[in-house]
């Protein structure tokens, strides 16, 4: 219910809607029972803000993590099997390579161009 109620008072993926701020969120989950769909209709949300709330949710639910121990990316909890969307606003999944040298400093995330030899030589 936190989770929800975080992005409905707004967040990096979602603004909150007018008049909406953590106060307010907290009172609507707890009045709603954390039913977002009735929250919806409390507040006649907009189709698209129920659609962006609800890939703002699997966002934070599923992005795209650097697995340290497996030193590879991941999606940070399964995708379920029914997955409702492309999945690419999760983040890709990069060679293992890659990843690593993006996680480690080596690489450049943008260009995926190794920094400097004395950068690289330093980090190592």
């Amino acid at each position: 219910m936190l989770l929800k109620t975080c992005i409905l008072s707004g967040c990096d993926y979602l603004q909150s809607i007018k008049g909406v701020a953590f106060k307010t969120a907290v009172k609507l989950m707890k009045d709603a029972e954390g039913n977002i769909n009735e929250i919806f209709h409390i507040l006649n949300s907009s189709e698209k803000y129920n659609f962006d709330f609800n890939r703002a949710l699997l966002t934070f639910k599923h992005q795209v993590v650097y697995d340290i121990k497996q030193k590879k990316q991941r999606y940070l909890s399964p995708l379920p099997d029914d997955f409702p969307f492309d999945k690419s606003f999760l983040g890709d999944i990069l060679d293992n390579d890659l990843s690593h040298g993006i996680s480690s400093g080596l690489v450049d995330p943008d260009t995926h161009k190794p920094f400097s030899d004395k950068l690289a030589s330093d980090l190592t």
